[in-house]
């Protein structure tokens, strides 16, 4: 059925229930009924017809049509409604919307915690960004001061991550991301966020406990202790998954 047609289809089903479930089932929708109440909802809160049967149409092209809908569903419960009619009115934006919304049901659940995670990913355009470690660092010294508390500290890590991981495991849903790029951007992400953790973490213990100093003979100029971190493993190599613990090794020069 082609996009017009499905567009009348739609719009003499208007919100029956029943009328919609009949085009649902023919359409190729294993849950015809949840997708018609969801077809209904979408009608009432988002699309006229016309983009309702765009929207129908990536749907079908997802990896589950009918969850695609229903996480679009939830979605507009969350995200500004302005905002979003604005990427479903955008035909590229619209397809990796409800192709990210289709396939992973973990993406979603951070898409729908807060509106600024879909604006940043979609409103703002990072979807089409790739980022190295250096860029990350950066991101990480603007949201997290130096001078942040612990708390502060690990929630602006977690934020981060939530956001990033969004924005990694979009793109390479989206086939915007070979493998080689996303394990890379997995790994530079564990590295920026555990120097951030560093840098954060040696400020408040150095102004807790002094400098950490190694033990000298006396009459002689204390040492400081050098410090460094080993990443092991995949996040040695830069292998990093989507699943991955990273494994670390910590050394200090002591006697």
């Amino acid at each position: 059925m082609d996009r017009d047609a499905l567009s009348r289809n739609l719009e003499r089903a208007g919100a029956s229930e029943a009328a919609l479930t009949t085009l649902a089932t023919g359409l190729g929708f294993a849950e015809p009924r949840k997708t018609a109440a969801n077809l209904v909802l979408l009608g009432d809160q988002l699309a006229p017809p016309p983009l309702l049967a765009a929207l129908v149409e990536c749907a079908l092209a997802a990896a589950d049509p009918d969850l695609a809908l229903n996480n679009l569903e939830r979605l507009s419960n969350t995200a500004p409604s302005s905002d979003l009619q604005s990427v479903l009115g955008n035909p590229t934006a619209a397809r990796q919307l409800l192709t990210v919304l289709g396939a992973s049901p973990f993406l979603t659940a951070i898409l729908c915690r807060k509106a600024n995670y879909f604006l940043h990913l979609f409103t703002d355009g990072e979807i089409g960004r790739a980022k190295d470690e250096a860029a990350m660092l950066a991101e990480l010294e603007a949201l997290i001061p130096a001078d942040a508390d612990f708390a502060r500290l690990q929630q602006g890590l977690r934020r981060y991550k939530c956001r990033e991981i969004l924005r990694i495991g979009s793109r390479d849903l989206c086939g915007m991301a070979e493998l080689a790029e996303v394990t890379a951007e997995l790994s530079a992400l564990a590295a920026a966020a555990l120097q951030r953790a560093y840098v954060v973490c040696d400020r408040q213990l150095r102004a807790e406990h002094g400098a950490p100093l190694l033990a000298t003979a006396p009459d002689t100029c204390p040492l400081e202790s050098e410090f460094t971190i080993f990443g092991m493993g995949k996040f040695g190599g830069r292998e990093l998954n989507f699943s991955s613990d990273i494994d670390l090794i910590y050394f200090y020069t002591s006697e």
